[in-house]
């Protein structure tokens, strides 16, 4: 929608000026926007300068004020035009855009230092746009981590990557790409969950419509640490698989799909329910692991620090599925082959075999067996 447009020459007709009032588009909406384009004598060229007061991209969780460019405009000699120049906004460093405004096609580039993001879109695809990342900050899609979790913060790292924006006319906004991010930091403000040095390379795809969101990642994860609660986990240097589909509402968080697979360290599916805040209120989880001895530094050191057993061992293999609630561990289904577990000068158990179970509604029968051990000096 275009309001309250006036084109007024100065004198020998050089320079034009624009006056929008509101500019709306399918990813975002400009208000108070000013143009002014002063050409040169010999026609060659010219300088644009474009004022925007306001610029809201709701959808993305981008918000600006007070954005200024400037450029010379020049023709590319294909019938379109290229500019390139200085942008400012209120509150934030000096960027570059450079923009080219073909017969059928725009391309636009913003850059700061080496960190580029491109945008490429077409005539003949006008709902889709594409998006190009180069070793960009990755703070600077803080918005956009905003509106899928409003208490994640990214503290450090930088994104890689393709990523098209599908913003059609009737149907959910759509982002869905590749994504590659290094030493990648995320944190909350009450620190219950966060993450430092990560390694991620993946393909996503983010749906929204109104106040529900739906995320499938599929990728790896690589180095790095995370920490959820009482739980931490250092990451290997080696690829770890990580698939999941997270359905969004005001309610909280559904995540019906979730894969894990660490080689034969750890593989875990299972499902959550998330309340808006992260609080788990259920889950069931299936895990296994056929070398079980990275499993207390990798995935376990939280709780074992917890029971004083931060230097407890294992070797061997074993298998769990787990139902938790609101309330804690409700169920528990555990099996264990030739599994050794020992704790220096405190405990060792050779060649545990056999089933736990547990039930917080009903006595269930367990039996397990081991080949000997040690308990303190005896």
């Amino acid at each position: 929608v275009l309001a309250a447009v006036c084109v007024a020459p100065a004198a020998q007709a050089r320079v034009l000026k624009a006056g929008i009032t509101r500019v709306t588009t399918g990813v975002a909406t400009l208000e108070g926007v000013e143009v002014r384009l002063a050409w040169a004598d010999d026609g060659r060229e010219g300088t644009l300068s474009l004022r925007a007061a306001r610029v809201d991209a709701p959808a993305l969780g981008y918000r600006f004020r007070a954005l200024a460019w400037q450029c010379p405009l020049r023709r590319d000699g294909a019938g379109g035009w290229r500019c390139d120049g200085a942008l400012r906004a209120a509150g934030g460093p000096p960027m570059r855009l450079s923009v080219d405004l073909g017969t059928a096609t725009t391309d636009a580039v913003l850059a700061r230092g080496g960190a580029r993001i491109g945008v490429h879109r077409t005539a003949a695809a006008p709902d889709d746009t594409r998006i190009d990342l180069t070793a960009v900050p990755a703070a600077w899609a803080q918005a956009l981590l905003s509106q899928a979790w409003a208490d994640g913060r990214f503290s450090s790292g930088t994104l890689d990557g393709r990523l098209t924006v599908h913003v059609p006319t009737r149907g959910p906004l759509r982002v869905d790409g590749t994504l590659a991010a290094r030493d990648l930091g995320i944190d909350t403000p009450d620190g219950t969950l966060a993450a430092a040095g990560l390694g991620l390379r993946t393909r996503l795809d983010w749906r929204s419509a109104g106040d529900r969101s739906t995320l499938v990642v599929d990728g790896t994860l690589h180095g790095g640490e995370l920490l959820a609660g009482p739980h931490y986990v250092l990451l290997p240097p080696t690829p770890v698989v990580l698939a999941m589909r997270a359905d969004g509402a005001p309610s909280g968080w559904r995540i019906p799909e979730f894969r894990w697979q660490d080689g034969a360290v750890l593989h875990a599916t299972g499902a959550f329910d998330l309340a808006p805040d992260g609080t788990l209120r259920a889950a069931e989880v299936a895990a296994a692991s056929d070398d079980t001895a990275p499993l207390p530094t990798r995935y376990l050191s939280g709780p074992l620090g917890g029971y004083g057993l931060s230097a407890l061992t294992l070797d061997g293999a074993l298998a769990a599925a787990l139902r938790l609630d609101e309330e804690g561990l409700a169920g528990l289904d555990a099996s264990f082959t030739a599994l050794t577990v020992t704790a220096p000068e405190r405990f060792r158990f050779d060649r545990i075999d056999g089933t736990v179970r547990f039930s917080r509604d009903a006595p269930l029968p367990s039996a397990i067996a081991w080949a000997g051990g040690e308990l303190y000096a005896l």
